[in-house]
């Protein structure tokens, strides 16, 4: 998978802007780095459900959903 821009929202995040480098995997956390230079990791994932640009994240302590970005999507949505 080559990296991919992605909106996240989840706990205490509401459609923030970063870069999914990995797919999530079930057994492993989920890695993406954010737009403000942090790095987000979450606890393993439990299950990851694909609807079209759509990804549904559950981990062992919340749910992410993560909207992928369309391609030479720019845009800030700060």
């Amino acid at each position: 998978m080559e990296p991919q821009r992605a909106y996240v929202t989840g706990p205490n995040m509401n459609h923030v802007r970063g870069l999914m480098v990995f797919e999530p995997h079930v057994g492993d956390p989920m890695q993406l780095f954010l737009d403000d230079g942090k790095m987000m990791r979450t606890s393993v994932v439990r299950n990851v459900s694909r609807h079209g640009s759509e990804i549904v994240v559950d981990t062992q302590n919340s749910r992410y959903r993560l909207e992928l970005a369309a391609a030479g999507d720019n845009s800030r949505h700060d």
